[in-house]
């Protein structure tokens, strides 16, 4: 079912995509000057590469959840230890703890506009294995965090 959700998530935002380029095309050429936006939108729809876009589109977001999300294991973090570190990573790089447990830490967005920009698909997930954590979520915030975090338990060996 998260599958799916997420596949018309994308669906919708591709869609409002398509749709803005389209208008800034309408409003762009002098040619296009008096013809009704929606005129446009079926002309463009319903031609031979419209068609081809759409269905471009369609794979596209059946696809997105299979390769838009990941996890990352990052080896030598113990998520009691070194949690310190964990929030610190996920503070920089826009996140905030909203729950925590027994071997695990999720984290959401801090605002309103990096939510947006995500879909609302911001759940950061941190849950602790027995030779370091794995990191589950958006790919492109998964690997910037990860990379941060590296960085961070690298760097531990100056404290102190």
């Amino acid at each position: 079912m998260k599958y799916l959700v997420r596949s018309l998530k994308y669906f919708v935002f591709l869609c409002g995509l398509l749709l803005a380029l389209i208008w800034i095309m309408t409003i762009s050429y002098p040619e296009a000057a008096g013809i009704d936006y929606w005129a446009m939108v079926r002309a463009q729809l319903f031609s031979k590469e419209g068609v081809w876009l759409s269905v471009g589109v369609v794979l596209l977001a059946a696809a997105y959840p299979r390769f838009g999300f990941i996890s990352s294991h990052i080896g030598g973090c113990d998520i009691v230890r070194d949690a310190l570190r964990i929030d610190n990573a996920m503070m920089t790089s826009g996140f905030k703890l909203i729950e925590e447990g027994e071997g695990i830490r999720v984290y959401r967005a801090m605002g309103p506009i990096l939510r947006l920009t995500m879909m609302f698909e911001d759940r950061i997930e941190v849950r602790a294995e027995e030779d370091g954590v794995v990191i589950t979520g958006l790919r492109r915030q998964v690997v910037r965090i990860a990379i941060r975090l590296k960085g961070y338990m690298h760097n531990s060996r100056y404290e102190n």
